[in-house]
């Protein structure tokens, strides 16, 4: 077929659409270079993700690389704080057998000056009395912490304390301890439930039980030490109530006035071979019993 056409212009578009390289012109297309309608495109020259994740990542002000730096300093700052409490751990521990080994070396002083002391008295003149004078401290030191401590932390949470005063109610609470702890009772300490149900302890708590389960065995082994340490040793709980504080075997628990009437043992003597070795803690009060 041959085109006839006045319009030059015209005559050759239509004898270019013969060509098969002709392409039609896009109106208002732009010019992209490197481009060619009908074939696809490179994949070398598609953005890579890791380059589009950095791209958005710096709009954003941030980076990957900063990202990683941050995250190797802060896991470099948990390694050396971790490596730092394993060294006070360690140190802990060395500082624990040091201060368990003076305490042996100041265990052993006390015997020696005991015994100097009571070296020419008849009735301290052998090795189990001084070992009795340490019991009795030991005994005090106990009462005077680790009974006392667990007093003040439960003694609120005592279905007794509506009989007494409130001036009374933690030494009557620790003289219904000391029965029981000190052999006041009988020859045995309760377990830690019979002990609950005795102070009347209804608030069961797991640091309360291990509280006491502790002082219970802390107890014990003051008492097999009075046992195997020779001589007749005993916890004296005997008073009379209403009558002067006897200064020979009994002293007045803080805050009470000596000058006042004894009104009951807040904990016992520590008598061996009837010599009062600990006195007796006993509550005073002008106004009572129940005052």
């Amino acid at each position: 077929m041959t085109w006839h056409s006045s319009d030059d212009s015209d005559y050759e578009y239509h004898r270019n659409t013969r060509s098969p390289d002709f392409q039609e012109p896009m109106i208002g297309a732009p010019r992209i270079e490197g481009h060619s309608f009908g074939k696809a495109q490179p994949e070398a020259s598609m953005p890579s993700l890791s380059v589009i994740v950095e791209t958005v990542l710096g709009r954003l002000g941030l980076s990957q690389k900063q990202d990683r730096d941050a995250w190797s300093a802060q896991l470099a700052e948990l390694d050396l704080r971790i490596l730092r409490l394993e060294q006070l751990g360690q140190r802990l521990e060395r500082n624990q057998t040091d201060l368990v080994g003076s305490f042996r070396k100041l265990e052993g002083r006390v015997n020696t000056l005991l015994a100097a002391r009571t070296r020419d008295r008849a009735d301290l003149a052998t090795n189990s009395h001084n070992t009795h004078q340490t019991i009795a401290l030991a005994y005090r030191a106990l009462v005077e912490q680790r009974v006392q401590a667990f007093a003040r932390a439960e003694f609120r949470h005592s279905r007794h304390n509506d009989r007494w005063h409130e001036r009374q109610r933690l030494p009557r609470f620790i003289a219904e301890l000391s029965k029981h702890l000190f052999y006041g009772n009988g020859g045995r300490i309760p377990l830690v439930p019979e002990l609950r149900t005795a102070l009347g302890l209804s608030r069961d708590s797991d640091t309360g039980n291990e509280s006491l389960r502790t002082l219970r065995s802390e107890c014990l082994t003051l008492g097999k030490r009075t046992e195997t340490a020779g001589l007749h040793a005993y916890w004296d709980f005997t008073c009379s109530s209403d009558a002067a504080l006897d200064s020979e075997r009994q002293e007045p628990w803080s805050p009470c006035d000596p000058n006042d009437p004894v009104r009951f043992v807040v904990a016992p003597a520590y008598v061996v071979e009837g010599q009062v070795y600990a006195r007796q803690y006993v509550y005073t009060s002008p106004g009572g019993p129940l005052a």
